[in-house]
C-alpha cells in the first residue's frame, strides 16, 4: 500500500501599511505551506516616500498552526493580524497575531535595549533606587521615591510624544509570562501596557 502526502505551496504575497507618523511604510510579503499543520511566513521591509528598501531580515515572523486548531475561514492576513497592526511608535508596529503580539522593529539597530538591561531595571525599581533611568521604545522611565510617605512609582517620559505610550506615572514594571510581554501596571492614564517583548534581545 502506497501513503501519498501532498504539501500545499502558495505563491509570495504581498501588502503595505502606511505609517501616521511620516512617509514611512511597511511591506509585508507572506505565504504558507500545509502538510498536516499551516505555516505562515511573513517577511517585512521598510520603505520611505515609496521606495522599498532592504529585508528587515531579523523581524520575519513563522507561525504554525495545527490542523484541527486552525479556526475556519482563517486566512494569512488574518493569521498576522493585518487590519489590526498597530504603530506604536514612527519605528515599531505591533500586530496582534493569531498566537500572540509580534512587535516588528524598522530600525532594529536603534532598538538597543535588551531584556538583561530591562531585568536589571525591574530589579532596581523594586528595590526603589531612586533616580535609576532605562530608555524602552522611545519611553524614558525613570524610578522615583518619596522617603517621608515609603512611596515609589515610575514617572515614564518621552520626546515629542514619539514614544510607545503617553508620558504619565505607573506604579510597576513587571514581566508577563503569559502574554510574553515586560509590562507597565497601575499607570495613570491605563491600567497597563505591554512596552517591550520578552523574547527579543535586539
Amino acid at each position: 500500500m502506497t501513503c501519498l502526502t501532498f504539501t500545499l505551496l502558495t505563491d509570495n504575497s504581498y501588502t503595505k501599511i502606511d505609517s501616521p507618523y511620516s512617509q514611512r511604510s511597511l511591506v509585508i510579503e507572506y505565504r504558507h505551506f500545509s502538510l498536516g499543520e499551516t505555516t505562515y511566513f511573513y517577511n517585512f521591509y521598510k520603505t520611505t516616500f515609496g521606495f522599498i528598501g532592504k529585508r528587515l531580515n531579523d523581524q520575519s515572523i513563522r507561525i504554525m498552526i495545527r490542523g484541527s486548531e486552525h479556526p475556519i475561514g482563517l486566512e494569512s492576513e488574518g493569521v498576522l493580524g493585518l487590519g489590526n497592526e498597530k504603530w506604536i511608535t514612527d519605528k515599531i508596529v505591533r500586530f496582534s497575531t493569531w498566537q500572540e503580539m509580534k512587535d516588528v522593529h524598522l530600525n532594529p539597530s536603534e532598538s538597543s535595549v535588551s531584556a538583561a538591561e530591562i531585568e536589571a531595571f525591574i530589579d532596581k525599581v523594586k528595590n526603589k533606587d531612586k533616580g535609576q533611568t532605562i530608555t524602552v521604545n522611545g519611553n524614558r522611565l525613570e524610578i522615583r521615591y518619596d522617603k517621608a510617605s515609603g512611596q515609589s512609582w515610575i514617572d515614564v517620559f518621552n520626546d515629542n510624544e514619539e514614544g510607545a505610550i503617553p508620558r504619565q506615572q505607573c506604579s510597576r514594571f513587571v514581566p508577563n509570562e503569559e502574554r510574553g510581554y515586560y509590562m507597565l501596571e497601575e499607570c495613570t492614564h491605563q491600567w497597563e501596557y505591554p512596552l517591550y517583548p520578552m523574547t527579543e534581545n535586539r
